[in-house]
């Protein structure tokens, strides 16, 4: 009868234990998911030189990206585009773009419009803010 308790015992002791140690697993394989890749910093200047694809697999996603269609109501923070299109062709409604931000550091965030070209989304504009700035 000692014996089946102790088997009982041990069993219960070795079950109890190997959870434990899958959990721990499990948690190391999430922590290094969790660390963020290294990307190289971004700037204006090297924005120019790629497309959207490009820049995104150098530095990493955008914080923020938006596809819209460019035409003459545009808010303050956009305002610099309309020196890029003609009037024709902002009333025609037709000139689809996407914008994007990224942190240039902790005090500056740049944000670049792309345009599709022979299907690749190619830099019309780009520019730097402070963060925090109000448009």
């Amino acid at each position: 009868m000692k014996n089946i308790g102790l088997i009982i015992g041990c069993c219960v002791l070795l079950a109890c234990k190997e959870p434990v140690v899958q959990k721990a697993a499990q948690s190391e394989t999430i922590q290094n998911q969790e660390k963020p890749m290294k990307y190289l910093p971004v700037t204006i200047e090297a924005l120019k030189r790629k497309s959207l694809k490009v820049a995104m697999d150098e530095y990493g996603a955008p914080l923020h990206v938006e596809t819209f269609i460019l035409d003459d109501a545009l808010p303050e923070s956009r305002i610099e585009l309309l020196n890029h299109f003609s009037k024709e062709e902002r009333q025609k409604a037709s000139i689809t773009l996407k914008e994007t931000v990224w942190e240039k550091d902790n005090k500056t965030n740049i944000t670049a419009w792309y345009r599709e070209k022979d299907r690749q989304w190619v830099l019309v504009h780009a520019m730097e803010w402070k963060k925090g700035s109000e448009f």
